[in-house]
């Protein structure tokens, strides 16, 4: 019975509808129709819809993009120093560091050190001028004189050239922000095909979206969103192919050397998710006999990793440059550094929390156990029980078989049939993983986790798919696999955390107003600590004069402050390090810079702190000292 006609009866055998029973027939007539299995349908139908999806995606990027601006706008203090480098690196004319021309110079090669430098210097660095606009032959140099291929600082670049000496943090943001949308796209589409339910595909995003992970490449001005949004779509690519075994289209073969190309030139490890890719993928296609799309395949990815290389030819000597090699006496214990970062930042499941999840998980296992006992015993002699019970137990009993009869073939076959795409995910973690834990020596340092950045998206993704797979013999799979995933958002939303932040408790809040037209002495630990004159530059590219030097020659400032104007400001900036370096006699160092010849007055102004280094901050009032009339 329709709903309508069910309150149509009951309507007119009411006395007291007698009078408006015409009306009502006529009223009800319209609405029978609709029939409540028909509005069932039609509400599963618009929630299963494509288009509802993409409503629900967006809404969710918007809300997860105020997330990152509230970080950034609200927490987001201070800047690495590597953001500060792809403002440099992009915009400074043909020279990559203030202090150098090349990335592994030596310590003699400094330039800008112990000598008065311009504040128009450190403006300069990250501004792109008038008559250097859209000067990309700049970049290249810049970029084959660090260690980084050219295409981020060239979007970078055409940015900044359309603002010329103008400086603002969100040219770099803007590009971050549009390369996570079009990660969490991609992301979802991934989802639609490697998940097969849309639910699971949108609760997969909301997971990523809010991770750690998304927010801290998102808030770091450098190329890992690009790199990420690359590989998502190169993955992306790679999921499609690997559910066809038809020879690829041409628009297929012409995105796989596009983005092989613009990923190659956006950062070299693309080249590697790209190689381990490539060969499970040219395997798989020889051991099915696809010559064809073998060829077809291989030559395109193999075209645009040789394009890249002829526009970047320094992409070669960037490969054999030797750089920071950690060796197996660290590798063990980077290792699990790593794979913590994985799990924290990822899927914000410390070690603490995961025990605590794993304790809930098996107290609530243990007592469906013990419940379920009764219900079994109850139950015993139902025949739908009994059934399900056997195909279990011989299910079991063929395991051993199986195992003894495991053979090359049989391993042939699954490469022929299973889907592919885990086992690449896993193989580009595990690889980039270990190389990262045997190149470098980390496990001293901070924020190492931006060279893991281009795979923490495959670890959601094998973590959503993990997932499905448990759940892949329920009846409501697609339904069980969106509500785990849906808690473990709730998990990542519940405990946000950024490490790019560089929160600090400085008693001086705007070092760059204080700074602003005056001129400035720097003191650092050493002569090798002096390149951090490139991480000085937002916060003081407004002063007029800049004074670096370390510990063992400021000795020789006096001449110099002589050519200062009495009349204007000087500031002297003291690096914790540097107070560290003199024996923790502070107040030698403070006595030198108070008796020099040319100073009156010497005020503390407070403690600043960039890239993490503390600065004590003092006004030197320079003029005749009244000790030494």
């Amino acid at each position: 019975m329709t709903v309508s006609k069910f309150l149509f009866t009951q309507l007119t055998n009411d006395t007291r509808f007698e009078g408006a029973s015409v009306h009502t027939e006529a009223l009800f007539g319209i609405i029978s129709s609709i029939k409540v299995n028909k509005m069932k349908d039609t509400i599963q139908k618009i929630f299963k819809s494509r288009i509802t999806a993409f409503v629900l995606l967006s809404v969710m990027i918007l809300l997860q993009l105020f997330n990152i601006t509230n970080v950034i706008v609200n927490e987001k203090q201070g800047y690495h120093s590597d953001e500060i480098f792809s403002f440099g690196l992009a915009n400074n004319f043909y020279q990559p560091f203030i202090q150098t021309d090349y990335i592994y110079s030596k310590t003699d090669e400094f330039k800008n050190v112990n000598e008065w430098v311009s504040g128009d210097v450190l403006r300069n660095y990250v501004t792109v001028q008038e008559n250097q606009r859209f000067r990309y032959d700049s970049v290249w140099y810049n970029q084959t004189n660090d260690r980084h291929p050219p295409f981020y600082y060239a979007v970078m670049h055409t940015i900044c050239s359309f603002f010329p000496n103008e400086f603002n943090v969100w040219f770099g943001y803007a590009i971050n922000f549009i390369c996570f949308i079009i990660t969490q796209i991609f992301l979802y589409l991934i989802g639609e095909k490697l998940l097969q339910s849309r639910a699971a595909s949108l609760m997969m995003c909301l997971a990523w979206g809010f991770s750690t992970a998304a927010v801290n490449m998102t808030v770091f001005i450098r190329m890992y969103s690009m790199l990420v949004m690359w590989t998502v779509i190169w993955i992306y690519l790679h999921s499609k192919l690997s559910l066809d075994d038809h020879m690829p289209s041409k628009k297929m073969l012409a995105a796989l050397v596009c983005i092989t190309f613009l990923g190659a030139l956006t950062q070299h490890m693309f080249l590697l998710i790209a190689f381990i890719t490539a060969v499970v993928f040219c395997i798989r296609y020889l051991v099915k006999k696809k010559w064809k799309i073998f060829w077809a395949y291989g030559f395109s990815v193999l075209g645009g990793t040789l394009l890249s290389a002829a526009v970047f030819p320094a992409t070669i000597s960037h490969f054999l440059t030797e750089e920071n090699e950690g060796g197996m006496n660290l590798f063990f214990k980077q290792i699990n550094i790593t794979f913590n970062y994985f799990t924290k930042e990822v899927l914000a499941l410390s070690t603490n929390r995961f025990s605590l999840y794993l304790i809930i998980l098996l107290t609530v296992l243990i007592a469906a156990v013990i419940l379920s006992l009764p219900i079994l015993f109850l139950f015993r002699k139902n025949e739908k029980l009994q059934t399900y019970l056997s195909d279990k137990k011989q299910r079991i009993r063929q395991i051993p078989g199986q195992i003894k009869s495991f053979s090359i073939q049989k391993v042939l076959h699954h490469i022929r049939t299973y889907h592919i795409m885990p086992l690449i995910m896993v193989l580009c973690i595990l690889t980039l993983a270990a190389i990262v834990s045997y190149k470098m020596t980390f496990f001293d340092m901070g924020y190492i986790d931006r060279y893991l950045f281009i795979v923490f998206p495959m670890v959601m993704m094998v973590t959503a798919m993990l997932i499905k797979w448990i759940f892949s013999r329920f009846k409501y799979r697609n339904a069980a696999s969106a509500v785990v995933l849906g808690l473990l958002a709730l998990n990542i939303i519940l405990h946000p955390w950024c490490d790019y932040t560089f929160i600090a408790d400085d008693s001086i809040k705007d070092l760059k107003s204080l700074t602003k037209d005056s001129s400035c002495i720097v003191v650092e630990a050493n002569l090798g600590e002096c390149w951090l004159i490139n991480t000085l530059v937002i916060d003081m590219y407004d002063v007029k004069n800049l004074f670096v030097t370390d510990y063992d020659d400021d000795k020789n400032l006096e001449k110099e402050i002589c050519s200062i104007d009495n009349n204007e400001k000087l500031y002297v900036m003291i690096s914790k390090d540097a107070i560290i370096t003199a024996d923790n006699d502070f107040n030698k160092e403070i006595d030198f810079y108070r008796n020099l010849s040319v100073s009156k007055t010497m005020e503390k102004k407070g403690t600043y702190t960039i890239f993490q280094r503390e600065y004590h901050v003092y006004e030197l009032n320079p003029g005749v000292s009244e000790t030494k009339k």
